[in-house]
Order: structure tokens, then sequence, then C-alpha cells
């Protein structure tokens, strides 16, 4: 089971990263998409993985356009 969490991170990541649509976009969002309904759980596997929350790969991927 970690190991396909760890993949559906991955893809949340990918996606959150590679957004450059002008419409808003919103972390939970991307989280439900690949299967992630409870977003504090969500949030804290990914901390654990990246090293940074959601929230922040999102902010970072929006000052890289």
């Amino acid at each position: 089971m970690g190991y396909l969490r760890d993949v559906r991170l991955d893809r949340v990541r990918d996606a959150l990263l590679g957004h450059r649509s002008a419409k808003p976009l919103m972390a939970a969002q991307v989280a439900q998409e690949f299967g992630f309904f409870h977003m504090g759980h969500f949030a804290a596997h990914d901390q654990k993985r990246f090293g940074e929350l959601p929230i922040d790969t999102l902010r970072r991927s929006r000052n890289v356009m």
C-alpha cells in the first residue's frame, strides 16, 4: 500500500509542478483526482515524502511561471 500511495503522491506533485493553466488550481482538487480524500493525511504524507507541504509546491510552481 505504501508503494501505491507513493506513486499517487508523485503524480499529484507532478501535476502541481506542471500546472500552467490560467485557471486557478487548488492542491486539494488535484489530490482528490488521485484518490486522496483526507487532506490532513495527504498533506502529512506529502510533506514526509517531499519535505514541503503541497500548497508550498503549488506556490513554488506559480513563482516559476
